[in-house]
């Protein structure tokens, strides 16, 4: 993020206050009580990232992934605003909590006919799959990962996984509990399309970042599996959520270091033999990869196992199945990257690599927390379940 802050020079200003604009939003979003609000701090967060994802005009790629972003994002936010609406028109209520909300409305009222509920449930969630890109509602995702700017898409990814997922367990753990029975399926639906889509189309990539975003759109369907249990997953959620975003921008921060001199790319060939270029890149990359692949003492397989084992006790057990079939499939993406770096041969003209100081210390913190986590991975799960309820 700082050599992007640096490459853009005076721009830099305008660059940080939108991220910091956007977090704001985020975390108006992750904290709400109310759905007006949340949907103001989503509004907030997403125009600041649609200009951070153009910023680097002087690149075709970056001024199309902000078009997408822009156009996609609209009409998610659309649909989210339209089931909102709806919601308020079948509770009366706007707040998720506290007397006349709707978790009390719901609780206490038999709903006679209810489909305007339903349909509202359904368009909330589509408007917030969309934001942290499960499928079938992640088209957007591989380009803007791929157009924006390198640096900062570790922390418009991680961000927004963890606004999007706090705002999807508000409206649905916090203020529909009573109507589990009618969202659960939906995400296990939801969950399971975009484990198999992400994988699947990962496979076959050649870039890293693209690699990446549709790793992003699996991710995202091993988290929702937790939602399935109801107010027992939450703890494995906040978990996994955690993990993954941390994961998110140290792989990020190591994608910027190698492709700083080829911003508009990523190409997995440009990875030949970076244990020899740089070794340290290499091997923290590869753990954040096994991390990623939920391979045991790192933390992803403590993540995969928690919200695995929920999902199974909630009666899911195809889900599970599937999510281990995804994940074995998986491995093989990430593997890819892991081979191309340790055992193919560099490139006669490959650039030496310099690691900047910001980025080598936050590749540092991320790859010790991923290690001391998969070690020892109850203090942060116990926290979870204890601190993080809707």
């Amino acid at each position: 993020m700082w050599a992007l802050v640096q490459r853009v020079k005076t721009r830099g200003v305008e660059l940080v206050s939108l991220i910091l604009l956007a977090f704001a939003g985020l975390h108006m979003m992750a904290m709400s009580a109310n759905i007006v609000l949340l949907f103001l701090g989503l509004e907030t967060a997403s125009i600041a990232f649609y200009v951070v994802a153009g910023f680097t005009r002087q690149r075709e790629a970056s001024d199309e992934a902000a078009v997408k972003y822009f156009l996609l994002g609209s009409l998610a936010s659309a649909i989210f605003v339209y089931g909102a609406a709806l919601l308020f028109a079948a509770t009366g209520s706007t707040s998720f909590y506290g007397a006349g909300g709707m978790k009390d409305f719901l609780s206490a009222t038999i709903v006679g006919e209810p489909g305007v509920l339903l349909l509202g449930i359904g368009l909330v969630i589509v408007g917030l799959a969309f934001k942290v890109s499960a499928a079938p509602f992640h088209q957007w995702a591989p380009d803007v990962y791929q157009g924006a700017p390198t640096g900062a898409v570790g922390l418009m990814a991680a961000g927004v996984k963890v606004a999007g997922f706090a705002a999807l367990g508000r409206i649905l753990i916090g203020a529909l509990p009573s109507q589990i029975d009618e969202w659960a399926p939906i995400l296990s639906i939801i969950a399971g399309l975009s484990m198999i889509i992400g994988t699947a189309v990962a496979a076959v990539q050649n870039d890293v970042k693209r690699m990446l975003a549709y790793s992003g759109v699996a991710q995202a369907g091993y988290i929702m599996m937790a939602f399935v249990a109801g107010s027992e997953g939450v703890g494995s959620m906040w978990f996994y959520v955690a993990v993954y975003a941390l994961t998110l921008v140290g792989a990020f921060a190591i994608v910027a270091v190698v492709s700083r001199t080829t911003p508009d790319r990523s190409d997995l060939e440009d990875w030949a033999g970076l244990v020899r270029r740089s070794p340290e890149l290499a091997w923290s990359m590869l753990v954040l990869l096994l991390s990623m692949g939920g391979i045991p003492f790192v933390a992803g397989f403590a993540a995969k196992v928690s919200v695995f084992t929920v999902a199974a006790d909630s009666g899911y057990l195809w889900l599970t199945i599937l999510a281990l079939l995804t994940t074995v499939v998986g491995l093989y993406v990430y593997f890819r990257i892991a081979a191309k770096m340790f055992f193919a041969a560099p490139a006669d003209d490959a650039p030496a690599l310099e690691v900047p100081t910001v980025a080598r210390l936050t590749i540092a913190v991320v790859v010790v927390s991923q290690i001391v986590i998969g070690v020892n991975p109850w203090p942060l799960l116990d926290l979870a379940r204890e601190a993080l309820p809707f």
